[in-house]
């Protein structure tokens, strides 16, 4: 599922809000980073092979940039560009050999 509709820069954080999550740990580094995998699972979501391999390392190296106890965040924002039955999938793919 991609999004068609022109969105808020903020809405990812906006639906994570809305679907319960608690977002007072993120720093202003967390959140630039969260938006930033926001952004790859759209790619994910919308692109062909070489863009689901480029997003999964892409969200790789934005998870460095992160906290680690924020993680679950990026995680949580899969359902928000694709749907909820894709996110254990590809969750593992981004944390399959992944070493920060």
């Amino acid at each position: 599922m991609t999004r068609s509709r022109p969105e808020r820069a903020d809405e990812p954080l906006r639906w994570l809000r809305g679907n319960g999550h608690d977002l007072a740990p993120l720093t202003g580094q967390d959140t630039r980073a969260l938006l930033a995998i926001a952004r790859c699972w759209a790619l994910y979501f919308g692109g062909d092979e070489d863009a689901q391999r480029g997003a999964i390392e892409a969200v790789r190296s934005l998870l460095a940039a992160m906290q680690r106890k924020c993680w679950h965040l990026a995680k949580a924002l899969i359902p928000w560009a694709g749907d909820w039955s894709h996110e254990g999938q590809v969750w593992s793919s981004v944390v399959e050999g992944f070493e920060p």
